[in-house]
């Protein structure tokens, strides 16, 4: 195997035993297939060379009287090897991107489609269940009055990029309604302020100053300290940083 493709193969996700980023590694890991020329392997397409019949020092295919010329069998003996070898390639990428637990519960597959047919059947709804686990605990997510918000969010955030790892992820307006959904009552003036001033930088990109509650809307993001915004129902909140606005 060439360097280049050992880097790649080290560049794959390594698929994690509970299976909470199988839909990024099935993807990564199939383009890397078809990448390679290996598709016809992974798909059982690629059939092997048939078997040879030894007898008294010759060789012969199943069916025929005559044995094989020493050209034949070097012919024969060249596709035998490039058959070999791509099998191995298939197994050899995906060896290197999964545990040795599960390498074990594959590895007595007698092919790469089969090897690929039992990963998929042991991680395919595994995958799935995970997404749907980490999305429930996100959308029942609470902060009660007490807590902490911003450990709160936090988790929130870690939660939607958990998603996002996995291969499901959660579209911006979704996340922020599960997040004002999470939120006391006591929030809900803020969220609207804050919503209100997002829109407004979002129609008016000539204004002088924007306001966005979303850092990965700025570019050239520069924290300051805490500067105190009044809103029009008399409540504060603090702008934390600046920088320009991706209108």
């Amino acid at each position: 195997v060439s360097s280049t493709s050992l880097l790649k193969i080290t560049q794959l996700p390594k698929l994690k035993d509970d299976g909470s980023n199988w839909g990024t590694y099935k993807d990564r890991l199939l383009n890397a297939i078809v990448a390679k020329g290996l598709r016809r392997h992974a798909h059982g397409t690629a059939k092997a060379p048939p078997d040879l019949i030894s007898r008294d020092g010759e060789f012969f295919f199943q069916g025929r009287i005559a044995p094989l010329s020493d050209t034949e069998l070097e012919e024969h003996e060249d596709k035998l090897d490039e058959y070999l070898q791509k099998q191995a390639q298939v197994r050899q990428i995906i060896y290197e991107t999964v545990s040795e637990a599960t390498f074990m519960r594959i590895k007595s597959q007698p092919n790469a489609e089969r090897m690929l047919a039992q990963l998929f059947g042991i991680y395919e709804n595994k995958g799935e269940m995970v997404q749907m686990d980490t999305l429930t605990r996100l959308r029942s997510m609470r902060c009660l009055d007490d807590d902490d918000v911003i450990k709160h969010i936090t988790e929130m955030q870690r939660l939607k990029e958990a998603l996002d790892t996995m291969g499901a992820p959660l579209a911006d307006a979704q996340f922020a309604a599960y997040i004002k959904a999470s939120l006391p009552e006591k929030f809900r003036p803020l969220l609207a302020t804050i919503a209100t001033a997002t829109r407004l930088a979002g129609l008016d990109a000539g204004a002088t100053r924007h306001f966005s509650p979303d850092r990965a809307s700025f570019t050239n993001f520069v924290e300051i300290p805490p500067v105190p915004i009044r809103a029009a129902d008399g409540r504060t909140f603090s702008a934390t940083g600046r920088g320009d606005l991706k209108v």
